[in-house]
């Protein structure tokens, strides 16, 4: 008997799918870890920038009195994302402890909304970045 046998035939078949299914599942994470880096090197710039803004506002500031505070930009579209910034102040010694979070829109998990607390935004699930830095009183 000379080639192969049909049997042989759908063995080799099933092999080279396995392989082939592999290879995609591959490529599929790897594009979407991509660009779960550019979403975070993305809201990672925005956030120290902004920090940067509410660090160059007057002490007494209505954006920096004790409060949960929205970004009036959001959502603030970036490389075809929504990203959204939000920051609680809170009083502590040395003056003003600021929590900025920056939080943005994913194919994968439930996309942020404007929140009106810390808590609503941890309840989300959206992916999010947070920075913290104390404003020195005058």
């Amino acid at each position: 008997m000379k080639g192969f046998s049909l049997i042989e035939v759908l063995v080799a078949l099933v092999v080279i799918m396995v392989f082939f299914l592999g290879v995609s599942k591959t490529a599929l994470l790897s594009t979407r870890s991509c660009t779960y880096s550019q979403d975070l090197t993305c809201a990672s710039m925005l956030g120290h920038s902004k920090l940067l803004a509410l660090k160059g506002l007057p002490f007494d500031s209505a954006d920096l009195s004790p409060a949960w505070h929205q970004d009036p930009d959001n959502p603030i579209i970036r490389e075809n994302r929504g990203f959204y910034c939000f920051w609680q102040v809170s009083d502590v010694s040395l003056g003003r402890r600021v929590e900025l979070f920056v939080a943005w829109t994913d194919s994968q998990r439930e996309a942020p909304v404007n929140f009106s607390s810390l808590a609503d935004l941890q309840r989300s699930g959206c992916p999010r970045i947070d920075f913290a830095d104390v404003f020195q009183a005058p």
